[in-house]
This record gives C-alpha cells, structure tokens and sequence, in this order.
C-alpha cells in the first residue's frame, strides 16, 4: 500500500537522492558545497579574478542545483590542479637562487 502523505528519506532530512540512486544526506550536500566554494576562492586567488566573478561563481555555487555539484568538483578541481601547477613554476623561476643569466658550470659546452 502506498501512503501519499508519507515523505521520502530525502525530503524528511533535507537530503537529495541523485539521478544514480544514490543518496546523499542535507550534512554531505554541505560539505561538498564547502569543498567546492573553497576550491574556487583558491582558483580565484591564483588566477586573479575580479570580486564580481568570485561572488557570482560563490553565489552558483552554495545556491545552484544538487546535480552541479559533482560536475563542478571535477571541473574546479582539474583547473585548480592547473593553476597549482603554474603557481609553483612561477615561484621557481622567481626564486632568487634561480638566476637564468648565469651559465651552470655542470653542463657541457
């Protein structure tokens, strides 16, 4: 029998139940949302982008659908991974012990 006044898991908890079946809880949805925010303030730190965009993007991100969220992670994530990448080559070359005009001894010539 079939109770019309009985409300899932998802909606008694504020949960979401995904297009896979798998469900997520109202307490994982925020901890992902939270992962997310936090990845794109770093993105947005290293590559410079303008309040505006940090707000909006924040904005999708905390208020956007459920189903975004992985999609998102996965995107945030690689571009992320990038601008660590460039992060750090950047600070190599700036370093100060790294001084490009000078010929290392250690190669052959």
């Amino acid at each position: 029998m079939i109770d019309g006044n009985r409300k899932d898991a998802s909606e008694q908890t504020g949960g979401a139940t995904m297009a896979w079946g798998e469900y997520l809880s109202a307490d994982h949805i925020c901890g992902l949302r939270t992962r997310l925010l936090e990845m794109a303030h770093e993105l947005a730190e290293l590559e410079g982008w303008p309040d505006e965009l940090v707000d909006a993007v924040a904005y999708e991100m905390a208020a956007g659908p459920v189903g975004d969220i992985f999609p998102n992670l996965r995107h945030f994530g690689e571009r992320l991974r990038v601008a660590r990448v460039d992060a750090a080559k950047r600070a190599f070359l700036n370093h100060p012990a790294w001084d490009r005009n000078e010929r290392d001894d250690r190669r052959p010539r």
